[in-house]
């Protein structure tokens, strides 16, 4: 968990094992689109206490990977190092998404467009920034965040939701929100900007 206290509960970053997946296997997964170099926040927040319970940051530079800091995230064919997963492909972002949102759980999206050299500046901050304590997800990002000129206004914050306000205050190209109504066992559907049912 990444903010803990006796009233919250989220799946979110926890202790796990250090994971080094070998260069071929991460190879083989590599994913690249066609879309501008981008980076997206996910927020993960609790719909009963609106507290934030997790972040990771989507990094789209050419290759698009995941830095899912202290995340307890897991799929046999999404290999993973300190923390990085890749072969984030729309399938494989769809299973991270589905993993987290639950009916007590959203998650938010924000995008932002970014120059190429931006985008693989972070890319490169994130796969050597090493593995992410326990409930320090947000912290690390931002720190990353915070060495670049266009993300320097974003605080260093052991609290998602605080950096998810914060990037909010930057020129957000898009953001999804993710609610997931269905029983924690089925099938989730992911949706871009579904509303809560009453």
């Amino acid at each position: 968990m990444c903010i803990r206290d006796s009233s919250i509960s989220l799946a979110g970053c926890a202790t796990k094992k250090i994971s080094w997946a070998p260069t071929d296997k991460i190879q083989s997964v590599t994913f690249k689109n066609n879309e501008p170099t981008s980076i997206t926040l996910l927020t993960m927040i609790n719909n009963n206490t609106g507290v934030g319970g997790h972040s990771a940051l989507l990094i789209n530079a050419g290759e698009r990977i995941l830095f899912d800091p202290a995340g307890t995230f897991f799929h046999p064919q999404i290999p993973e190092r300190h923390d990085v997963l890749y072969g984030i492909s729309d399938a494989a972002l769809e299973k991270y998404v589905d993993y987290h949102a639950r009916p007590s759980i959203h998650v938010v999206l924000q995008k932002i467009e970014v120059d190429p050299k931006i985008a693989q500046e972070i890319r490169k901050q994130a796969e050597n920034y090493g593995p992410v304590q326990d409930m320090m997800c947000s912290l690390a990002i931002s720190d990353i965040l915070g060495k670049n000129r266009i993300f320097k206004s974003i605080p260093k914050s052991i609290f998602p939701k605080n950096m998810m306000k914060s990037f909010s205050n930057l020129k957000v190209d898009k953001t999804t929100i993710i609610y997931d109504y269905f029983e924690a066992d089925e099938t989730n559907i992911f949706l871009e900007k579904q509303k809560p049912k009453k």
